[in-house]
């Protein structure tokens, strides 16, 4: 087995674009940045954090991996992965990557792990156990007063407090400079929106579409509006929103010790396909 290092994101999403359409649902993240990557329009600050390589064994693809700013995302059809892992780990310390931690399905983290301790020697921690749920129809659950709207320039300041709040929730904090950049991101593309009874009480973001879905991500309630459905609620109307768009399923991570939002996601209509993992080196 051999490693294959691409440096052009277009090049990389041609090689495995089809490979991971096989499980789109799943595979949703490392497409998703990968599509990104391979936008033209894209900006990053930093190119050198990329990182895109393959597994092959006489030209089959056995790993995908791919990285933007932070974790490296492992993707796989293989159900037998030890020696692709053993390759994939060997060739990122002989390269000296930088590689902060891995994400992927259960048991594809769990095979590079065993590797990466081995032959790292370093400590590695859990960082979140995830799940990851597909919707392809909403079930009729929104019993709460209010109203699904785009987020526009108007809320850029109360985005901007949200998405900080959040990140700090989800224990990965963010400067107030870098949530305000991610709000306006999010507001001019019309990729975000909020729930209002009166005054916005709720959101929700759409982001990472590939070929037949889309990722919805940075749900947040503030603490004062909380039980009384608006996420539910927004959730709900934004997932119906996409599919009405076009879009085929909705996707989403849910981090499994927040049970709150793993049986509101059910109750909308999503469904689990899998489980995820964060490790961090």
């Amino acid at each position: 087995m051999e490693v294959y290092m691409y440096q052009q994101p277009e090049v990389f999403r041609q090689r495995v674009e089809s490979y991971l359409l096989q499980k789109e649902d799943i595979h949703n993240l490392a497409l998703g940045i990968i599509n990104h990557l391979a936008d033209p329009n894209s900006q990053y600050d930093d190119a050198t954090h990329f990182f895109m390589a393959t597994v092959e064994d006489a030209g089959q693809i056995k790993l995908v991996m791919v990285k933007s700013t932070s974790y490296l995302v492992l993707s796989s059809l293989e159900n037998d992965l030890d020696e692709a892992m053993s390759v994939a780990v060997s060739y990122l310390l002989e390269h000296d990557l930088s590689i902060p931690g891995v994400i992927g399905v259960r048991s594809i983290a769990d095979a590079f792990i065993n590797h990466w301790k081995e032959k790292s020697q370093q400590p590695v921690t859990v960082a979140m156990k995830q799940r990851i749920y597909r919707l392809e129809e909403v079930n009729d659950v929104i019993n709460c007063p209010g109203k699904c709207r785009a987020a526009t320039s108007e809320d850029i300041e109360q985005v901007t407090k949200w998405i900080q709040a959040f990140s700090a929730e989800a224990l990965e904090p963010v400067s107030s400079k870098e949530a305000r950049d991610f709000a306006e991101r999010c507001i001019c593309k019309q990729s975000l929106y909020i729930w209002e009874d009166h005054v916005p009480v709720s959101m929700a973001n759409s982001t990472r579409p590939t070929k037949n879905g889309i990722v919805i991500n940075a749900v947040y309630t503030p603490p004062e509006y909380r039980n009384h459905g608006y996420a539910t609620a927004c959730v709900a109307a934004l997932s119906q929103h996409l599919l009405n768009s076009g879009y085929h399923f909705c996707t989403l991570y849910t981090d499994l010790a927040n049970p709150t939002s793993n049986s509101i996601y059910m109750k909308i209509g999503y469904r689990p396909i899998a489980e995820s993992i964060v490790y961090k080196f």
